[in-house]
């Protein structure tokens, strides 16, 4: 009886480390921004975060599955004709290939209330900006999360024709996260506002307050390796699904 007891206790514990391994991140302050960047990243402004934890990798669809076991998430957009494809000219539906589908690979086709509703099954919740950016470029101190070179297939994936694994990719930087930059966008808490940086608070910013738009960052599967800069900042419609935007979460 002692050993079934000892041998669920393992299972219980390696199950729930393979679901939900978050890495510590020290409290620190740091430059937020950059001057070689587009306006919206500018300018540099010093920024103090208290500690936190953040998802070693982004949520696999094996991950966000379990959410929807549980009846505490929607299914992605997969087969409900409302997943989109962004491109420079504009939105439009698509059906996600099954390959975007397979157990391992970054959940996608999720709009930011999914993405919140999966993190909260999770105990945690989605990323301030702040938080994402302090983790992807080592504490404000280089591009990505691997340092100041260039993006090329062997440290992220972009300029594809689907995401990967997350198992796929090695981990980089001081706090060995996994896709920081490439394979999926990721989904950030705060409001998208252009020229927030110019009165953003010192202390653990959380965003504007109202926009249209939720923030999202570092890059997908077939992005440019411009996008993939850990300062750089896009948006995207909260009640909408893409693609290539996916979830990592923290606490």
């Amino acid at each position: 009886m002692k050993i079934k007891l000892l041998f669920y206790i393992i299972i219980f514990c390696v199950s729930s480390f393979a679901t939900s391994e978050f890495v510590e991140i020290p409290g620190a302050t740091f430059n937020m921004g950059s001057e070689n960047g587009k306006h919206d990243e500018k300018p540099v402004h010093t920024v103090t975060l208290d500690a936190y934890k953040i998802e070693k990798r982004p949520a696999s669809n094996k991950d966000y599955n379990e959410c929807v076991s549980a009846g505490k998430c929607s299914r992605p957009n997969y087969k409900s004709g409302n997943c989109f494809l962004w491109t420079n000219q504009g939105l439009s539906k698509i059906a996600p290939p099954q390959e975007l589908q397979e157990e391992d690979n970054p959940v996608v086709c999720i709009s930011w209330r999914q993405a919140s509703e999966y993190c909260k099954f999770r105990g945690a919740r989605l990323p301030t900006e702040a938080e994402w950016e302090f983790a992807a470029s080592n504490g404000g101190k280089t591009n990505y999360s691997w340092g100041n070179e260039r993006p090329t297939p062997e440290k992220a994936r972009f300029r594809s024709r689907s995401s990967v694994s997350v198992y796929a990719n090695n981990s980089f930087g001081n706090f060995k996260l996994v896709d920081m930059n490439g394979n999926v966008w990721e989904w950030i808490s705060d409001k998208y506002e252009q020229d927030f940086y110019t009165y953003s608070p010192q202390k653990n910013p959380k965003g504007a307050t109202v926009g249209r738009f939720n923030v999202i960052r570092g890059g997908g599967w077939y992005s440019d390796e411009r996008a993939l800069r850990s300062a750089n900042r896009q948006w995207f419609s909260p009640e909408s699904a893409e693609i290539s935007i996916g979830v990592r979460c923290v606490k």
